[in-house]
């Protein structure tokens, strides 16, 4: 469609194609292996990518759990007890520090308020406080040795947290001293890793052989065992994370294999099947790529159409620093050429 649209002394005319302005969003899996000391990407639908770090002689240190921010990957080594910081984009191992004589560190969350990250270290009945800028120790979340073998941890209520402890108990955590116990999971093995999945309900895996003990869920309340969560699991379930559409995605080392779940425990089938090249992974986390931005797009409904010309004409008018396609403070034929020109180009 051809359009003159006349504005103080230009006429400016627009071929107008209505267009989607924003493709997909390039949301990819990172998952890693303490198997291989890998960290490996898969696609939604649990296609093999590529690896973002490969095996190489294990340099992360047995791998367990990570933490995504800031373009980078946080990943705390079992056996070298170090945290490692990767770029996301190139893989590069930029930083390994070492994390004040702790021992068998595995775990790995931010903090509440995102400054911290908090270690936690099975071996030295301790969690850490590290900050993510300079991998320094600032202290330990709780007095060491209060939870023994702390390894999850969780948001719990009233501000609480939940810290799944190696002697087969998730511990309540209201202060630095104050720590109470609220549920015994007697029949497995040491829990690994929760999920809340209502106000009273937990999630929670083990790191069980019996896949009758690997993935269940408790009454927080009561305490009450709810029995196991599906009629399809696993053996020695680590990683409990949300997923894609919401969706469970619990990660069965003893299985190799990923499994997928809905709220109520309904199997969606595997994201990676058992006796797929997967070799003892740990923990997975769903990176969602926010979409390239498309400047032309001024009325953000995610199309190129006569709207968005009427939109920056309307602006630029007013004097409207969104009309200021050139950034340099005035107002003139450049500014009504750059925007034309990314509209012509489109967005990705």
């Amino acid at each position: 469609m051809l359009n003159l649209l006349f504005f103080g002394r230009w006429i400016i005319i627009v071929l107008l194609f209505a267009r989607p302005a924003h493709a997909g969003a390039d949301d990819q899996y990172y998952l890693i292996s303490s198997g291989t000391g890998a960290i490996h990407k898969y696609s939604l639908t649990g296609d093999f990518i590529s690896d973002l770090v490969p095996a190489n002689a294990n340099q992360l240190g047995n791998p367990q759990h990570m933490v995504i921010r800031d373009g980078k990957v946080f990943v705390p080594g079992y056996a070298n007890n170090k945290l490692a910081r990767i770029d996301l984009h190139t893989g590069v191992i930029e930083a390994q520090w070492d994390l004040d004589g702790a021992r068998g560190t595995a775990f790995l969350r931010e903090s509440m308020d995102g400054t911290e990250l908090w270690v936690s270290s099975i071996t030295s009945a301790r969690i850490l406080r590290v900050d993510p800028m300079t991998g320094s120790v600032l202290g330990d979340l709780i007095t060491a040795g209060l939870i023994p073998g702390p390894h999850g941890i969780i948001d719990g209520p009233d501000d609480s947290l939940l810290v799944a402890g190696g002697d087969k108990v998730i511990y309540q955590v209201n202060g630095h001293d104050d720590v109470v116990p609220l549920i015994s999971v007697p029949l497995s093995n040491r829990p690994t890793n929760m999920i809340m999945l209502n106000d009273n309900t937990l999630l929670l895996t083990a790191f069980a052989s019996n896949i009758e003990r690997s993935l269940r869920s408790y009454n927080t309340t009561t305490g009450e065992d709810l029995g196991r969560y599906s009629d399809t699991q696993g053996s020695r379930a680590d990683g409990l994370v949300r997923g894609y559409n919401n969706e469970i995605l619990a990660v069965f080392w003893g299985s190799s294999s990923i499994a997928r779940y809905n709220d109520t425990g309904d199997f969606l089938g595997y994201l990676v099947a058992p006796g797929s090249q997967l070799s003892g992974p740990n923990h997975i986390i769903l990176v969602t790529e926010p979409p390239t931005p498309c400047p032309a797009d001024l009325t953000a409904d995610g199309i190129l159409d006569f709207f968005d010309v009427s939109a920056f004409l309307q602006a630029f008018a007013t004097a409207d620093p969104i009309a200021d396609f050139t950034d340099d403070g005035i107002f003139d034929f450049f500014d009504i050429s750059a925007f034309l020109s990314a509209f012509a180009q489109g967005c990705p």
